[in-house]
């Protein structure tokens, strides 16, 4: 995947952008950056992103202790790219007769943040866009039972 692509698929995801990527393969094993954005999961996280880490009877030590979690990651072989991924939040949403969104309001300056671990960066994007468009049908739904509840009260 070339990077021009790459872009052409960011543009797709609803101002979805990468706030923080590391390469686990290339970095230190006392990187600070990497250890505290780990330290930050909370274990539905590690159970998303590291299941075999998570299913090991290992984890909760490992989670109570937030330790050198650089070297559980290669201990566990897992050398790909980790992601924090900020997702704006959509609002405002109109639709079409069929119910679908035909427009909508971002709000770029209030995200939620996700977490997308992959081996190669061509998985890594794919991951991206499944998360994105998970979050977005979430404030779909979220949008349509407000416009329910106002319809209601009107």
């Amino acid at each position: 995947m070339i990077n021009t692509e790459a872009l052409k698929r960011f543009e797709k995801l609803y101002d979805v952008r990468i706030d923080q990527l590391f390469w686990i393969a290339g970095v230190s094993l006392h990187n600070d950056e990497l250890e505290s954005l780990l330290s930050f999961l909370r274990k539905k996280h590690w159970e998303r992103l590291f299941p075999e880490i998570y299913r090991s009877k290992f984890f909760e030590e490992i989670y109570e202790e937030k330790e050198d979690l650089i070297n559980v990651l290669t201990d566990f072989e897992k050398y790909g790219f980790l992601a924090k991924v900020l997702v704006p939040q959509c609002q405002d949403f109109r639709y079409t007769k069929d119910g679908e969104p035909k427009g909508w309001m971002i709000c770029g300056f209030v995200c939620r943040v996700e977490y997308v671990y992959a081996e190669t960066t061509e998985l890594l994007l794919e991951e991206i866009e499944k998360v994105s468009s998970e979050v977005f049908k979430e404030y779909v739904e979220k949008d349509k039972k407000k416009q329910k509840v106002k319809s209601l009260n009107v």
